[in-house]
């Protein structure tokens, strides 16, 4: 007798359920290999944005803006140390102590902000009597010292409004602490009678900062030589009808390591000489390149009444004995018959170091000498200045 399939669909069933077992597997399989492939995939982005991030915070801090394209947050620290001897005494102090804080906003393509809050503690060189130099009494400050807004049209037109650096000559431009050789600034630069540190009785010809408008850019000139330039009217922030006019126009010549410079200007000494107004012109030159950095610059004075015209200028050879150290020599002559000083001068030796980028530390000695009264001076300088 022969038998019967009591389940005839039973093997046909099981096959295609072994089947559809199989593709769900199968299925579930490449699902999962899909997932793993997503979540190292991820992960691969993850690790890029880590090592992105950690290179920025190992150069620079990452700072986030509201809306802007990029912010950067910057500044730096100074201290110094200063011991003069005079005929009568020699004094020393630590007279200066400075704390920079720098804000820089990418606004987008055209718009740019950038400011600086700086907190000062000095104790000014007294020199109305050279015979017994003396360091007055510690005044502290806090000064919005810049703040700018800068739209660019192009390369080579830009407007900036706010208060800005008056661009002329070489260490005015460069200004900042962290890249100068020497703290004290060219005589020609220093500060009116009354105020300011290292006060030598004499007219500076130019307000250093303006609070006004600029025009300023940069363009090629032939093939390789570069032209800046800049042109702005202002007025210092302690008298806002003291007008000042000025332009500055430099030219690098190619990879000569070679720029030179003109500068022009008007402006008025207010009440320091009964509000007298002058013309003043200056021309600077820069070589840099290699071992060799030699700043020079000098400017002379058209006074209307109530002074005498004026001259000043420095020259400022440098070498670069290694990767780390720097040293120099400035020679500074100043004119100042105006304010019954005479002629004076500074000879300057000095040596930096700079252990890494952000650090530079510097030791300096000066004779400062005048023809009225025929006498000098010498102050020696320690001071270190740290950027972040």
């Amino acid at each position: 007798m022969k038998k019967q399939n009591l389940f005839p669909l039973a093997q046909p069933c099981a096959s295609v359920g072994l089947a559809l077992l199989l593709i769900s597997g199968a299925a579930s399989a490449q699902a999962d290999t899909d997932r793993i492939q997503e979540l190292e995939d991820r992960i691969d982005s993850l690790e890029d944005q880590l090592l992105d991030v950690d290179e920025r915070v190992g150069t620079r801090a990452v700072v986030h803006a509201f809306d802007a394209l990029q912010m950067d947050f910057g500044g730096f620290a100074t201290q110094r140390v200063n011991a003069v001897k005079s005929d009568a005494h020699t004094r020393a102090a630590f007279d200066m102590g400075q704390f920079e804080l720098f804000l820089k906003a990418i606004i987008d393509d055209d718009w740019e902000f950038f400011s600086i809050l700086e907190f000062k503690r000095v104790a000014s060189l007294n020199e109305s009597d050279t015979k017994d130099v003396q360091f007055g009494s510690i005044a502290n400050k806090a000064d919005l010292e810049l703040y700018w807004f800068n739209y660019r049209l192009a390369d080579s037109l830009q407007f900036r409004a706010g208060r800005f650096i008056a661009e002329h000559g070489i260490i005015n431009v460069e200004h900042f602490q962290p890249t100068l050789l020497h703290l004290d600034y060219p005589m020609f630069m220093r500060k009116k009678p009354g105020s300011g540190s290292n006060n030598s009785g004499s007219l500076s010809f130019f307000e250093r900062f303006m609070v006004g408008a600029m025009a300023h850019g940069q363009t090629s000139v032939g093939d390789d030589n570069s032209l800046v330039y800049n042109a702005y009217i202002g007025t210092d922030k302690q008298n806002g009808m003291d007008y000042q006019s000025g332009a500055r126009a430099a030219l690098s010549w190619g990879h000569s390591g070679l720029t030179t410079g003109l500068n022009f200007g008007h402006g008025n000494h207010g009440a320091v000489v009964n509000g007298n107004s002058y013309d003043f012109w200056g021309v600077d030159l820069l070589y840099d390149k290699d071992a060799i950095l030699w700043k020079n610059e000098l400017y002379a004075s058209k006074e209307d009444v109530g002074t005498e015209d004026r001259l000043g200028w420095y020259t400022q050879p440098a070498v670069r004995l290694a990767d780390k150290w720097i040293a120099f020599y400035r020679y500074d002559f100043l004119d100042n018959a105006d304010l019954g000083k005479g002629d004076q001068t500074e000879h300057v030796v000095g040596i930096n170091y700079l252990p890494n980028p952000l650090v530079r530390l510097r030791a300096t000695a000066t004779q400062a000498s005048f023809d009225l009264p025929d006498d000098d001076f010498t102050s020696f300088q320690l001071s270190a200045t740290i950027s972040f």
